[in-house]
């Protein structure tokens, strides 16, 4: 049985001190790639199709900690980049509520009532995000595949996997990786028509 392996990116400078990260390049912090090779090692008696990730800095090195210990190939793919922030980009959430007093309020009540500024509408990226993973769906060919995203993306997935609301985003944020033991079925709830 297939499945599918939704990981959230290993450990930064910035997701370690609660700093929204997304566009900005960063290195993975050395607690960061031990995190992810530990995952490999997790992943290592398993047959992956692939590890899907973008090119973006902190999940491709994610991404390649996971697939050298779980032997498997790292696959690049437009569309599973991480939410993007604009000027929210970099900011603590004490920042964000002390800069944006009332979109900061409506973020913690219902982060799809959101776009930040100069940033990303939270449907449209889950609209681009379930865009990729039919490709990925795809070519999974029977074989298990894991996709690293970034900490919203990974959390905007989880929520349409549950069938929850956008507002109920934050619920779904997670650490470490979340296995879905029906890949096929799985991204048939994720990725349901193809006109999105």
């Amino acid at each position: 049985m297939s499945a599918l392996v939704l990981i959230p990116w290993a450990a930064t400078e910035w997701t370690a001190s609660g700093r929204l990260a997304a566009r900005t390049p960063l290195p993975l912090t050395e607690a960061g790639r031990a995190q992810a090779e530990a995952w490999g090692r997790e992943f290592a008696t398993r047959e992956f199709f692939g590890v899907y990730t973008s090119e973006e800095q902190t999940s491709l090195e994610t991404a390649k900690a996971v697939a050298l210990g779980a032997g498997a190939k790292v696959r690049d793919l437009d569309g599973l980049e991480e939410v993007h922030f604009g000027l929210w980009e970099g900011l603590t959430e004490e920042t964000l509520k002390s800069r944006f007093p009332k979109a900061y309020k409506r973020w913690r009540e219902d982060p799809s009532s959101v776009c930040p500024p100069e940033g990303e509408d939270l449907a449209e990226a889950a609209a681009r995000i379930r865009k990729a993973l039919r490709t990925v769906k795809r070519k999974m060919e029977r074989a298990s595949v894991a996709v690293v995203l970034g900490p919203t993306a990974c959390a905007l997935v989880r929520c349409e996997l549950a069938g929850a609301p956008l507002s109920e985003l934050r619920a779904y944020l997670a650490q470490t990786p979340i296995e879905y033991s029906d890949a096929e079925q799985t991204l048939q709830a994720v990725t349901p028509t193809p006109t999105d």
